[in-house]
């Protein structure tokens, strides 16, 4: 009767163990092979993995800066409440961030680049003296892929006198 004993025994808590390790709830991870570039962070969304880039990296798996696509000349054209309408060209570089740009010849009158900013399609402007005479610049600015062009609204601001002049101005470039 002991080796009966025994042997159920043996046999229960084998059945036990492949229960449990058999049974157990197990999902793969979908992040498990997924290495995301340049800082980014693998992230499941909805049963899927996506990667989370650090500012100033895109694509799917953030192998991409995202101020390649805005790099280049573009063409000017500005509507502006006090200064009218102007076309002309800039030319947008490198910044001193992954995220940065400048920009050279903004509003056809800064000497020095303007700085700015992009995280996906949206470009900022921040305030800024680019040439320290009093003349202040900031604005956003909305990249669109499909047209290559980016829509801006900004500010120009003259604060050598009171009260201080705003010239207000939408700008759409095109490359």
């Amino acid at each position: 009767m002991k080796k009966i004993l025994s042997l159920s025994g043996v046999v229960f808590t084998a059945a036990l163990a492949s229960l449990l390790f058999f049974s157990g709830c197990t999902e793969d991870d979908p992040c498990a092979d997924v290495i995301c570039a340049n800082g980014g962070t693998a992230v499941t969304v909805d049963s899927d993995c996506v990667c989370d880039c650090v500012a100033g990296y895109e694509g799917t798996l953030c192998e991409t800066e995202s101020r390649t696509k805005v790099k280049g000349i573009w063409t000017v054209n500005d509507n502006c409440s006090l200064s009218g309408t102007s076309s002309y060209a800039v030319t947008v570089g490198n910044g001193a961030t992954v995220d940065g740009i400048t920009v050279d010849n903004f509003w056809e009158f800064f000497v020095n680049d303007v700085t700015a900013t992009i995280n996906g399609v949206v470009v900022t402007i921040p305030r800024q003296e680019p040439d320290a005479d009093s003349f202040y610049v900031e604005g956003t600015g909305t990249y669109d892929a499909t047209s290559n062009t980016i829509s801006f609204a900004y500010d120009i601001s003259d604060e050598s006198s009171t009260p201080i002049v705003v010239d207000q101005c939408t700008s759409t470039w095109n490359k």
